[in-house]
């Protein structure tokens, strides 16, 4: 795993002293026994460079930890340092730890201050840092309040992928709503600049910008406007695919299915069926798992055994239905009744993809499940994705016992 640096700072006389000190980072948590202890105690050389603002601007400066467990370094003539990125450029092979308020200062400043991939580095982090345990989620959600004025890509992106990863695991369910308003305040801002329509000459950065952020709001946010017009905009496509940009094709679409009925459902069913272009093929069949009503996605599911869904996409369209939390239960319990039928037609890689999409599952009964399942039923050819998948359902069951209560908690106290 990844060298976990913990960064302190204290007044070194005139200076600002910087402490690191190194740990291996466990994703979830130092492990008991011998062996654990044993590598907790691993260390590495690390090349460590710092940005940090004392007042002239930025400035970075690079130390080795020459496997030492802990460094002490003097920012010359840095009296008051503002603010600390402990990876400059992000080329450190490290996850980092800041105290909380040079955590909050930081946040301050991450628009400004930080590249795009300090940016993502940083969300990353601090994310890993939840799950191992040594953070928390309301840390984290304070955190990504401070990208209010992203509009770059690759971090818009980051930042929708987290935000929906967190929707689905960790909010409870009378908490959902106030989750749902603060991800509207915290990518409102981008999509108010960046709209539903490009510009004439705009690059396709600001399109997949647009994507992410149009996605978010409509998958994460459930933001009536952004679905209702996602509705409009996907009718408009479908009457004349030419209405729409290309880019946000696949999620208006997708967007539109969330409360789509049966006519809707027969529509896409139908366009999937005479498509000529896979990529067309391809929206229309994987928006058959977007839908949320329980008689569609079981539709879904019979689909994926028939004939007109390929033997490539069979353990696909069956991941997507898992992965919508509206589907799950119905799509493992599919798999577990169907299981010799899905295993016939489906494709090896389609398999994994069917084991790796119960990693969505967060409960302890249904990881047993899936454990025993899989022992009375076992493929050699997945051995390795039914044990990633393990994993991933244990993380998630841990955070959520952390998480699921202080999520609710701040966002009850959190003020716009």
């Amino acid at each position: 795993g990844y060298p976990l640096l913990r960064v302190t700072m204290s007044d070194g006389g005139g200076h600002t002293r910087v402490s690191i000190a190194q740990q291996r980072h466990f994703a979830r948590g130092r492990p008991t026994g011998p062996g654990g202890a044993v590598a907790a105690e691993t260390r590495w050389p690390i090349p460590i460079c710092l940005k940090f603002d004392a007042g002239r601007g930025r400035e970075v400066r690079c130390e080795l930890l020459d496997g030492a467990p802990s460094g002490e370094w003097d920012l010359p003539a840095a009296p008051c340092v503002r603010w600390l990125f402990p990876n400059a450029g992000q080329g450190g092979f490290y996850r980092a730890a800041l105290p909380q308020p040079w955590l909050d200062a930081l946040a301050r400043h991450v628009g400004v201050d930080l590249s795009p991939e300090e940016r993502i580095g940083l969300l990353d982090d601090q994310w890993a840092l939840v799950e191992s345990g040594d953070a928390t989620a309301p840390d984290f959600l304070a955190l990504v309040a401070g990208y209010r004025d992203e509009r770059t890509r690759p971090v818009l992106e980051a930042i929708a992928g987290r935000l929906h990863g967190i929707r689905d695991r960790y909010v409870a369910t009378d908490a959902r709503e106030r989750y749902q308003r603060f991800v509207q305040r915290t990518l409102g801002p981008a999509f108010a600049e960046l709209g539903w329509d490009p510009a004439p000459g705009e690059d396709e950065e600001r399109k997949i910008a647009r994507d992410a952020v149009v996605g978010a709001l409509g998958q994460v946010a459930r933001a009536t406007d952004v679905l209702a017009e996602a509705s409009l905009r996907a009718a408009a496509y479908r009457a004349d695919p030419n209405s729409l940009d290309p880019t946000l094709a696949t999620t208006v679409v997708h967007l539109a299915a969330i409360h789509g009925d049966a006519r809707l459902y027969d529509d896409y069913f139908a366009r999937m069926k005479r498509a000529k272009v896979p990529e067309e093929r391809d929206r229309f069949l994987y928006a058959l798992a977007a839908f949320e009503d329980a008689a569609l996605l079981a539709r879904t599911l019979e689909a994926a055994l028939g004939a007109d869904v390929r033997k490539q996409d069979v353990g696909r369209v069956i991941g997507a239905v898992i992965r919508n939390p509206a589907g799950r239960a119905r799509g493992w319990a599919f798999v577990r009744e169907r299981f010799d039928s899905i295993h016939a037609r489906a494709s090896q890689r389609g398999m994994e993809g069917v084991i790796r999409a119960l990693g969505a599952i967060c409960d302890a009964e249904s990881r047993r499940e899936v454990a025993d399942f899989f022992a009375a039923h076992p493929m050699e050819e997945t051995r390795r994705a039914l044990a990633e998948t393990l994993e991933a359902i244990d993380l998630c069951i841990d955070v959520r016992a952390r998480e699921e209560a202080r999520i609710a908690t701040w966002l009850a106290q959190e003020r716009p």
